[in-house]
């Protein structure tokens, strides 16, 4: 991408509204494997001892679906974004998010200088809000 170019102009919103849907399709492939992972497992026959290791395997698994469920929403909000053009916008401060980071984590909402305001603030025990007050 042209670094001349008008940010979030038609060109980059399809090319991130392209990456947001590469990525939806990735991720609920990943569910839907995780899923039958997860049927498997609770389907086996195993005794006392393999069935820990197997509710331990099936705990990992829940948790992975979760992450990339969690993943898919933040999404589906991008691409919200993108259709009600909000899109590469914090949503703190309302600056330019970045095409770096943009092209990095695609449904990111928050700018770097926003993300280094809150740990900043949590770091000091200030209230989030007065972060960007």
């Amino acid at each position: 991408m042209d670094a001349e170019q008008v940010y979030m102009n038609s060109d980059q919103l399809a090319y991130f509204k392209n990456k947001l849907f590469s990525h939806r399709e990735e991720l609920s492939e990943k569910i839907s494997r995780t899923v039958k992972k997860i049927q498997q497992l609770k389907s086996s026959d195993a005794d006392i001892l393999d069935r820990s290791n197997v509710n331990i395997h099936i705990e990992r698994e829940v948790k992975a679906s979760e992450r990339y469920s969690r993943y898919l929403r933040n999404i589906e909000t991008a691409l919200s974004k993108i259709e009600d053009g909000s899109y590469g916008f914090c949503e703190l401060t309302g600056t330019k998010i970045g095409l770096k980071r943009l092209q990095a984590q695609p449904w990111a909402t928050l700018s770097i200088k926003a993300l280094e305001e809150l740990e900043e603030a949590r770091q000091k025990g200030r209230p989030v809000s007065k972060a960007f007050a």
